[in-house]
């Protein structure tokens, strides 16, 4: 079948140049930015040294106390070592705290606060003080990814408008009865 597909597109295939993949490159950017570095404040229940349903209560109360003004660092178990002061990039916050808790934070806006979070070691109560814009690298730090997401573009586009040419060209008569009248 691939092999059909490419005999398809491959006449009219041919390589980018550099104003090419700058011209793709304006859209198929963004889908390669790296989220902005974010500041956050976070509080932790732990699970083992109180019951699960204590855990989750007292997290819901962090939740409703930052809310209401307090502090998630003042509310929670201090972290040991804690944040670094400043902007973090999530695949720090990821490999300290994991994938749920990170997830959690990049929903959240400047200022808001997330509804407890379960993680394997307890429950987190995050808050998003701020955020940085994302990064979008250089093209020229990701050449090789957009030319090939290029290459796929256009072996799309022209393989969509060859199978719409045949479309148009074919002469289809349905003789079954009941599939002539079934449309």
């Amino acid at each position: 079948m691939s092999a059909v597909i490419d005999t398809l597109t491959s006449a009219e295939m041919r390589d980018p140049d550099r104003s090419d993949l700058e011209a793709f490159y304006r859209d198929y950017g963004k889908t390669l930015a790296r989220a902005g570095a974010v500041q956050v404040e976070v509080a932790f229940v732990p699970v083992g040294a109180i019951a699960e349903d204590d855990a989750k209560q007292r997290a819901s109360e962090i939740a409703r106390r930052a809310r209401a003004g307090e502090s998630l660092a003042a509310l929670g178990q201090p972290l040991d070592p804690p944040l670094a002061a400043g902007p973090t990039n999530f695949d720090v916050l990821r490999d300290r705290f994991g994938n749920v808790v990170v997830q959690a934070l990049a929903h959240l806006a400047p200022g808001e606060i997330s509804d407890p979070v379960r993680a394997m070691d307890g429950y987190w109560v995050t808050r998003l003080v701020a955020r940085e814009p994302d990064v979008v690298p250089p093209l020229d730090d990701v050449a090789d990814a957009v030319q090939q997401a290029w290459v796929q573009h256009e072996h799309d586009a022209l393989l969509t408008r060859e199978i719409e040419r045949l479309r148009n060209q074919a002469d289809v008569t349905i003789t079954d009865a009941p599939l002539a009248g079934a449309r």
